[in-house]
Protein backbone atom coordinates (compact mmCIF):
# COMPACT_ATOMS: atom_id res chain seq x y z
CA UNK A 1 0.00 0.00 0.00
CA UNK A 2 1.09 3.42 -0.97
CA UNK A 3 1.20 6.05 1.99
CA UNK A 4 2.61 8.78 -0.16
CA UNK A 5 4.30 9.70 -3.08
CA UNK A 6 5.70 13.05 -4.35
CA UNK A 7 7.63 14.71 -6.97
CA UNK A 8 11.09 15.38 -5.96
CA UNK A 9 12.50 16.25 -8.95
CA UNK A 10 12.01 16.61 -12.82
CA UNK A 11 10.13 12.84 -14.03
CA UNK A 12 11.31 11.56 -10.50
CA UNK A 13 8.62 10.68 -7.41
CA UNK A 14 9.58 9.75 -3.93
CA UNK A 15 7.13 6.53 -2.53
CA UNK A 16 6.81 5.62 0.77
CA UNK A 17 4.94 2.25 1.47
CA UNK A 18 4.66 -0.44 3.70
CA UNK A 19 5.40 -3.48 3.49
CA UNK A 20 2.55 -5.68 3.29
CA UNK A 21 4.32 -9.11 4.47
CA UNK A 22 6.10 -7.53 7.32
CA UNK A 23 5.15 -4.08 7.74
CA UNK A 24 8.46 -2.48 7.57
CA UNK A 25 8.08 1.47 6.05
CA UNK A 26 10.05 1.84 2.78
CA UNK A 27 10.97 4.65 0.70
CA UNK A 28 12.15 5.10 -2.90
CA UNK A 29 13.45 8.06 -5.05
CA UNK A 30 12.91 6.45 -8.69
CA UNK A 31 11.87 7.60 -11.91
CA UNK A 32 8.30 7.87 -12.49
CA UNK A 33 6.37 4.49 -14.30
CA UNK A 34 6.43 0.89 -12.92
CA UNK A 35 8.83 -0.51 -10.91
CA UNK A 36 10.42 -3.50 -8.79
CA UNK A 37 11.14 -2.64 -5.51
CA UNK A 38 12.36 -5.04 -2.70
CA UNK A 39 11.38 -4.18 0.96
CA UNK A 40 14.23 -3.46 3.20
CA UNK A 41 13.53 -5.62 6.01
CA UNK A 42 12.56 -8.52 4.43
CA UNK A 43 13.53 -8.36 0.97
CA UNK A 44 9.89 -9.16 -0.79
CA UNK A 45 10.28 -8.15 -3.76
CA UNK A 46 6.86 -5.71 -5.00
CA UNK A 47 6.13 -4.11 -8.51
CA UNK A 48 4.69 -1.10 -7.43
CA UNK A 49 2.90 2.06 -9.94
CA UNK A 50 4.38 5.52 -9.80
CA UNK A 51 1.81 7.83 -11.09
CA UNK A 52 2.69 10.09 -13.93
CA UNK A 53 0.41 12.31 -12.42
CA UNK A 54 1.61 13.56 -9.58
CA UNK A 55 1.72 17.74 -9.20
CA UNK A 56 3.76 18.71 -6.54
CA UNK A 57 2.29 18.87 -3.11
CA UNK A 58 5.69 19.17 -0.84
CA UNK A 59 7.53 22.66 -1.76
CA UNK A 60 10.94 21.21 -2.16
CA UNK A 61 12.49 24.70 -3.58
CA UNK A 62 12.16 25.82 0.13
CA UNK A 63 14.72 22.87 1.09
CA UNK A 64 18.53 24.26 0.93
CA UNK A 65 19.83 20.93 -0.04
CA UNK A 66 17.54 19.99 -2.53
CA UNK A 67 17.75 23.57 -3.98
CA UNK A 68 21.61 23.44 -4.75
CA UNK A 69 21.18 20.05 -5.82
CA UNK A 70 18.88 20.83 -8.91
CA UNK A 71 20.05 24.59 -9.53
CA UNK A 72 23.46 23.97 -8.79
CA UNK A 73 24.60 20.74 -9.36
CA UNK A 74 21.99 19.51 -11.92
CA UNK A 75 22.38 22.89 -13.56
CA UNK A 76 18.61 23.39 -13.98
CA UNK A 77 17.33 26.95 -14.38
CA UNK A 78 14.80 29.21 -12.18
CA UNK A 79 12.42 29.11 -14.52
CA UNK A 80 12.48 25.24 -15.01
CA UNK A 81 12.49 25.05 -11.18
CA UNK A 82 9.68 27.39 -11.28
CA UNK A 83 7.16 25.12 -14.04
CA UNK A 84 7.55 22.34 -11.56
CA UNK A 85 5.76 23.71 -8.75
CA UNK A 86 3.93 26.41 -10.61
CA UNK A 87 5.50 29.30 -8.81
CA UNK A 88 7.24 32.35 -10.10
CA UNK A 89 11.09 32.55 -11.23
CA UNK A 90 11.17 34.91 -8.71
CA UNK A 91 9.82 32.79 -6.01
CA UNK A 92 13.01 30.34 -6.79
CA UNK A 93 15.00 33.35 -6.97
CA UNK A 94 13.72 34.33 -3.36
CA UNK A 95 14.92 30.84 -1.79
CA UNK A 96 18.40 30.52 -3.40
CA UNK A 97 19.03 33.88 -1.49
CA UNK A 98 17.54 32.89 1.41
CA UNK A 99 19.81 29.99 1.37
CA UNK A 100 22.91 31.70 0.23
CA UNK A 101 23.32 30.06 -3.40
CA UNK A 102 25.28 31.55 -5.52
CA UNK A 103 22.81 32.69 -8.47
CA UNK A 104 23.96 32.59 -12.19
CA UNK A 105 24.22 35.16 -14.72
CA UNK A 106 21.07 35.93 -17.25
CA UNK A 107 21.40 34.03 -20.32
CA UNK A 108 22.87 31.50 -21.93
CA UNK A 109 26.40 29.79 -20.73
CA UNK A 110 29.46 31.25 -22.56
CA UNK A 111 31.49 28.34 -25.33
CA UNK A 112 34.30 29.52 -22.89
CA UNK A 113 32.84 28.63 -19.60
Amino acid sequence: MVIKQSIVGKNMALVAFRCSVCGAPNEYDVPIGVHDCQCQKCNVIFTVTFDCHLTPTDKFYRDPKWLRKEYLDNERTMGDIAKDFSVSPMTICHWLKRHQIKTRSRGRKSLLD
